[in-house]
């Protein structure tokens, strides 16, 4: 279902774009769009739209010819020309998994249904169309394919992006030492295994039923699991680095730097982040909370950047304490991650 509602009027632009020749995938959605916004005069998207480029979000109003910005097939593609479209509509569209988007009534869109012989068909329409055509519930808006961040030498990630997801979701990033939760040994060693030289993982406490791990430097307190040298603890520093060190539950966020990694590394991120704290139920549905809204919005943006879909609910609770009743902190909850042609889990 799609939720269209007028909200002002204002400025559009439109950029056409085309993926640089030769293309060993041309993307038919490019070319299918320009076809029919060449001609269009109410096409187009506000000036303050986000636009993502190779480099991450920018302005509409920002762009100029050259740029290079993601086509809907995840690639590299350059803008070759800019259009103002005047003053337009503007609308407001939001779809079933409250992801919303701003454009004008001829902004096209690419959608997709089974004929009678099941075999999937894929329309350019425009706004006021593709609102018809989903509203009849067997259309649907085309989610992007996955896009893989690797048009320019990529930049060398400080901390295995398993290991990354891990402390997000179960790490303690507030304390003198640098620990995590986790109930499986098959985690534990997968973290061990990709620890820096000099890094080790231990047991927070001998009791056989412990959880709790440190990850630290030197060969003091608890048998290591691991590699094992004296010096600096090359984690914490790479966390002081990227501001996370001192970041509690409900200030935790993924950095600029791992979104913008390649296929491989966000979906190894994406993985660490659900062994730790995701689940999934016997329906497929996948969960995943947290107390942060800031780390939720970015593991979202995480999930659409791999070609999937997440929806964000805030959840308020209650708890007592010594008869006396608290409010929690407030939960952000995915009620289900889908669309991903991968595995979220590595366990």
């Amino acid at each position: 279902m799609a939720r269209t509602t007028q909200v002002a009027s204002g400025q559009m632009e439109l950029a056409l774009f085309t993926t640089p020749a030769p293309s060993p995938n041309p993307c038919p959605a490019v070319d299918a769009t320009l076809a029919r916004q060449r001609h269009r005069d109410s096409a187009g998207l506000p000036l303050e739209a986000p636009i993502l480029s190779t480099h991450g979000w920018v302005a509409n109003r920002d762009l100029a010819i050259g740029d290079r910005l993601i086509d809907p097939c995840g690639q590299d593609s350059t803008v070759v020309a800019l259009y103002r479209g005047g003053v337009n509509d503007i609308y407001r569209i939001r779809l079933q998994d409250d992801t919303e988007a701003l454009a004008s009534l001829g902004q096209a869109w690419e959608i997709s249904a089974r004929d009678s012989n099941n075999r999937r068909k894929t329309e350019i329409v425009s706004t006021l169309e593709m609102k018809k055509r989903v509203d009849k519930k067997y259309w649907q808006v085309l989610l992007p394919k996955p896009v893989s961040f690797t048009y320019d030498a990529a930049s060398e990630l400080p901390i295995h992006p398993y290991l990354m997801g891990i402390l997000l979701a179960e790490g303690s990033l507030s304390d003198e030492t640098l620990t995590f939760a986790s109930g499986d040994s098959a985690i534990v060693q997968r973290v061990a295994s990709i620890l820096p030289e000099g890094v080790t993982v231990k047991p927070s406490n001998p009791k056989p039923d412990n959880i709790k791990f440190r990850i630290s430097v030197g060969n003091w307190g608890g048998a290591q699991i691991g590699r094992n040298t004296t010096g600096r603890n090359v984690i914490i520093s790479a966390l002081r680095a990227l501001r996370l060190w001192g970041t509690r539950s409900d200030t935790k966020f993924i950095p600029e730097i791992y979104l913008r990694a390649d296929t491989e590394n966000r979906l190894e991120l994406l993985r660490g982040l659900m062994d730790g704290d995701g689940s999934i139920k016997k329906d497929g549905n996948i969960r995943y909370s947290t107390a942060s809204e800031e780390l939720a919005l970015g593991i979202r943006e995480l999930a659409w950047s791999l070609g999937g879909r997440a929806k964000i609910s805030l959840i308020s609770k209650t708890y007592k304490y010594q008869g006396e009743m608290r409010i929690a902190k407030d939960a952000y909850q995915f009620n289900g991650v889908c669309g991903l042609t991968t595995n979220p889990f590595w366990l």
